[in-house]
């Protein structure tokens, strides 16, 4: 029992980790379509609730097509 209880604390280590990576890539992926669109004149606050709607999961270019959409 012991040893499977270190083998699971280490698996939920593992998943907390890649977790973290993957909200830390989805902000960055966020803040990089804000800065796109806040370039192309769109308003930080009607930037922020668009992004909102928008899945966080999708690559920057996708959300800023998406953004666009929601913009127009």
């Amino acid at each position: 029992m012991l040893e499977l209880k270190d083998k699971l604390k280490a698996e939920k280590d593992l998943t907390n980790e890649e977790t973290k990576e993957n909200t830390k890539n989805n902000v960055e992926y966020s803040s990089d379509a804000a800065d796109a669109l806040q370039i192309l004149g769109y308003s930080r606050k009607d930037i922020d609730f668009v992004l909102k709607k928008i899945n966080s999961s999708l690559s920057t270019e996708e959300i800023i097509k998406q953004a666009l959409k929601l913009l127009s």
